[in-house]
């Protein structure tokens, strides 16, 4: 079983990881002439972390939140899932608008487009952790071998090895599930 706060654990740790490499690539297009190779992999690093990120929320916290949500949680819990396919949706536009080639060109754009991308991605962060702290604090226990067999989630299992790092409280878990 998997109690509500190693899972809040283990989602703040992807928003960590995540801030950390926002982070990171800020400090790099801060550069005079940035590494535009160096840049393109702060940005992988990033989808990375916000697919794996995904991962969690799909296959293990929503699945386990359902049962105990009321109205309100559910609504919430909805507008987070519609929030972040817009913002997929935001993120797939600017990836294949600001290319390597288009990056070097029009630095001080991307540098601003840059800012407020960002600064999307953190607030998104910050609202997964509102919204989702306190209905995860209140989940009882997790069984993610037997979510409903109609879940679209129920085609994932969780490895013996993630079950044992949540177990035991291992925040490395940020780094090797579903990656």
């Amino acid at each position: 079983m998997l109690a509500g706060r190693p899972m809040f654990a283990c989602l703040n740790a992807h928003h960590d990881s995540i801030v950390a490499a926002a982070s990171h690539l800020e400090q790099l297009v801060i550069a005079r002439q940035p590494d535009v190779l160096e840049l393109a992999s702060a940005r992988l690093a990033i989808a990375r972390l916000s697919r794996s990120r995904v991962n969690l929320l799909e296959t293990v916290i929503y699945p386990t939140l359902r049962s105990d949500l009321g109205e309100r949680g559910i609504a919430s819990v909805q507008t987070l899932r519609e929030e972040r396919l817009r913002y997929l949706a935001k993120t797939s536009r600017h990836i294949a608008a600001w290319n390597s080639r288009r990056v070097a060109d029009e630095l001080p754009e991307f540098r601003r487009v840059l800012t407020g991308f960002l600064a999307s991605l953190r607030a998104r962060v910050d609202a997964e952790a509102i919204t989702l702290g306190p209905l995860i604090e209140r989940a009882r226990t997790v069984q993610p071998a037997s979510l409903s067999a109609g879940s679209r989630s129920s085609r994932f299992r969780l490895e013996p090895a993630c079950l044992r790092q949540v177990r035991n409280l291992d925040l490395s878990c940020r780094r090797s599930w579903w990656s």
